[in-house]
C-alpha cells in the first residue's frame, strides 16, 4: 500500500513536471507565433532609405565642415585682436581656400581685407585689401559684409587715385627742381662770364 502511494506520488510529480515543461514550451511557441514577421521592403523603398541615409551623412559632413570653418574664423578674430597679423591671415585663408561658397567665406575675405589695411600691420598692402573687398562684393553681393566692403572699395580707390596724383606731382616737382638746378648753374656761368668781361674792360 505504501509503495503504491510512493509510485503514485512519483507519477504525479513526473506529470506535474511535464505539465510545467509543456506550459513554458507552449508560451515560447506562442510568442514565436505572435512575433510579427519582418516587413517586406520593396526595392523602391530600399532606394529611398539609401538616399535618405546618404543625405543625412552629407548633412553631417557639411555640419562638421562648418564647425571647422567657424573654429578657424574665431581663432582668426582672436589673433587679429592680439595684433598677430600673419596668424590671423593664415586662419582666414584656410577658410577661403578650403570652404569656398560657404557663408563664412564672406567674413574671412572681409577680415583678410582688414588685415591688409590695418595701420599697425607692417606688411599692409592696400592693393591686396582692395582685391579682397572686391571679392566680397562679387561673390557675396547680398551678404552681411557686402555694404561695408563697398565703402572700403570707394575709399581705397580714392586713396589710390590720390596716391597716383601725388606721385605725378612729386615727379613734376623733381623735374622742376632739376631744371631749377640747371638754370642756377647756367646763371652762375653767366655771372662768371660777366665778371670776366668786366675785368677785361677795366
Amino acid at each position: 500500500m505504501g509503495r503504491k502511494q510512493i509510485r503514485t506520488g512519483k507519477h504525479l510529480l513526473f506529470c506535474f513536471t511535464g505539465l510545467i515543461f509543456l506550459f513554458f514550451s507552449g508560451c515560447a511557441l506562442l510568442e514565436k507565433i505572435q512575433e510579427p514577421s519582418p516587413p517586406v521592403i520593396s526595392p523602391a523603398e530600399k532606394e529611398k532609405i539609401r538616399q535618405r541615409e546618404a543625405l543625412e551623412a552629407l548633412a553631417a559632413e557639411e555640419k562638421r565642415k562648418e564647425d571647422t570653418a567657424r573654429a578657424h574664423l574665431l581663432k582668426g578674430r582672436r589673433l587679429f585682436a592680439q595684433g598677430d597679423w600673419e596668424g590671423a591671415f593664415l586662419e582666414n585663408q584656410k577658410i577661403v581656400t578650403g570652404f569656398q561658397g560657404k557663408p563664412l567665406m564672406e567674413e574671412a575675405l572681409f577680415m583678410i581685407g582688414l588685415i591688409h589695411l590695418h595701420p599697425d600691420n607692417p606688411h599692409k598692402e592696400s592693393g591686396k585689401a582692395l582685391e579682397a573687398m572686391r571679392r566680397v562684393v562679387k561673390e557675396h553681393p547680398n551678404g552681411f559684409f557686402s555694404q561695408q566692403a563697398r565703402a572700403w572699395i570707394i575709399l581705397l580707390m580714392n586713396l589710390e587715385k590720390s596716391n597716383k596724383e601725388n606721385e605725378k606731382l612729386t615727379k613734376d616737382l623733381e623735374k622742376l627742381g632739376r631744371e631749377h638746378e640747371k638754370m642756377s648753374k647756367m646763371l652762375e656761368e653767366y655771372k662768371k662770364v660777366d665778371i670776366e668781361t668786366e675785368g677785361k674792360k677795366r
